[in-house]
């Protein structure tokens, strides 16, 4: 009884159809799967689950006078140098249970003993089904123990490079180092991604409906104050409601997860006061940095982050300072009105 299971490996980068269609001038038609130090270290270790399914690579038996097989083992990994095309490699995880199979006849025995297993369905059903919990029955390492891999090839190679450090385990941890050159996912994986992202949105967007019900014009200068601030003066002087609306709600689709912490923030109003602050060049952010300081006096340092200045403009020993800010501000806002 086989029970398939497939696990894609995609390039962190994809290709663009022009690239696609000249690779052979401008772009990458390969890349390469190494041997790395620390996945190679981690795959031999496992050196039960290796003489048992690895024969069948190397074609030697692990027990034979006249091979070394522990070189041979370590020798192959070494050597590794797999080819992930532009469009990604499938590779097939999964197993073929047989409640007969000898050279697993051992652990079979001891789990029929255990679970009260009759036949290969049940033994299959046991593997790779999960507990009250959620938890598997048989973690993953031990699998090999029950069922032999449907392809070794992809099953071992797709072993190891879960320990690789260019391959994210998952698309959720693809840009989690500057590394890493390829990802792996699933198919019921992408689904549930798909699925998490709508419930996104679904609540952004209804977060939304909320958000627009109860508005004041100054509720949603400051909310577009944090969304775009370089386009504060057209916010506060240009825009309509409907313009700033508009603007909310397409950036309610685009980072669903963003709006809803913006609108949630109980320090929305004095963030979006700095930042208007730094619009109006009352306040400065130093280039390429967080740090903000006083326009006048850059030896002034607000905070060198916009919590830090949250925490400087709801000091109360600051509030000659603040008081300050607030009229030049208002100043300004005035002149540029009329």
């Amino acid at each position: 009884m086989e029970i398939k299971r497939q696990v894609n490996i995609v390039w962190k980068y994809n290709p663009t159809t022009f690239e696609k269609i000249n690779s052979e001038v401008v772009g990458e038609q390969f890349r390469k799967i190494g041997s790395s130090v620390t996945a190679v270290n981690k795959i031999v270790q496992n050196s039960a689950m290796l003489r048992l399914l690895m024969p069948q690579l190397l074609g030697v038996d692990p027990d034979s006078n006249d091979v070394n097989w522990d070189r041979s083992v370590k020798h192959y990994w070494d050597s590794l140098s797999v080819d992930i095309p532009s469009g990604g490699r499938k590779l097939e995880t999964g197993f073929s249970f047989d409640i007969t199979d000898l050279p697993r006849e051992k652990y079979i025995k001891e789990l029929k003993a255990e679970k009260d297993i009759k036949n290969t369905r049940e033994l299959a059903d046991y593997i790779m089904g999960v507990n009250s919990k959620g938890e598997d029955n048989i973690k993953e390492e031990v699998r090999w123990k029950y069922a032999n891999p449907i392809n070794v090839e992809d099953y071992l190679l797709w072993r190891y490079i879960l320990n690789y450090r260019h391959v994210a385990n998952s698309i959720e941890d693809v840009n989690k180092s500057p590394n890493i050159r390829f990802y792996l996912h699933t198919e019921e994986e992408k689904e549930r991604i798909k699925k998490q992202e709508f419930k996104t949105k679904q609540s952004a967007i209804n977060r939304y409906i909320k958000f627009v019900e109860k508005a004041s014009k100054d509720d949603t200068d400051d909310l577009l104050s944090l969304i775009s601030p370089r386009s504060i003066k057209d916010i506060i002087f240009n825009n309509d409601l409907e313009d700033k609306q508009m603007q909310i709600m397409e950036f309610v689709t685009t980072n669903p997860t963003r709006f809803v912490t913006l609108v949630d923030d109980k320090n929305i109003k004095t963030k979006a006061f700095i930042e208007r602050l730094i619009a109006f060049d009352i306040l400065k952010k130093l280039p390429n940095s967080t740090v903000v300081v006083e326009a006048a006096d850059p030896s002034v340092t607000i905070g060198n982050n916009i919590d830090e200045c949250v925490s400087f403009f709801l000091n109360e020993k600051n509030k000659v300072k603040v008081n300050e800010f607030t009229a030049k501000y208002k100043s300004l806002i005035v002149k540029q009105d009329v």
